[in-house]
């Protein structure tokens, strides 16, 4: 929690408070309406959306006007299929049902050596794979821009995306 008020502290005005998965269902309705920023943070993914969905707060976050951001496990959350690839956390690799709120899915903590399981899986959908350091933006669902490299894996191609490249999000 404090590295979180720590990236936040250089916006003026704005207040932090962690939703526990212990609070009521109305609880975590009323505080994400009364918010201008939701921060999913990592951890294990299928957690994640299993929560949001037995509190009934995706239509919520579907409906939330302010900013939204997904770090790791809490931007795979978001895609439609998450994929959760092998590392020492998970022996094989998984795509589960995501919450749905943008129309890709994403690789994070990329690493080239995760390639041959991306390739197929890129038959069936849209993936951006996001090395440490980088980022993809998102508006209405679709994405819009990145900062530093990211990469796109489509129709079991590999594409390399700098800065914005429109042809990533085509």
């Amino acid at each position: 929690m404090a590295s979180i008020r720590q990236a936040f502290s250089i916006m003026e005005n704005v207040s932090i408070e962690l939703l526990n998965e212990d609070l009521s269902d109305k609880e975590m309705k009323k505080s994400i309406k009364e918010h201008d920023i939701l921060y999913f943070i990592g951890g294990r993914p299928e957690r994640l959306i299993h929560v949001i969905e037995e509190k009934g707060l995706a239509p919520i976050i579907k409906d939330f006007q302010g900013l939204i951001i997904g770090y790791s496990a809490g931007s795979l959350a978001l895609c439609n299929d998450c994929i959760i690839t092998k590392d020492k956390d998970y022996p094989e690799t998984i795509v589960i049902k995501g919450l749905g709120f943008v129309g890709f899915s994403v690789e994070v903590h990329y690493e080239v050596n995760i390639d041959a399981d991306l390739i197929p899986l890129s038959n069936e959908r849209k993936i951006y794979s996001i090395p440490n350091g980088s980022a993809i933006f998102s508006k209405n669902g679709e994405p819009f821009k990145v900062t530093n490299d990211i990469y796109s894996f489509q129709n079991m191609k590999k594409e390399s995306c700098k800065g914005f490249d429109q042809f990533c999000f085509e």
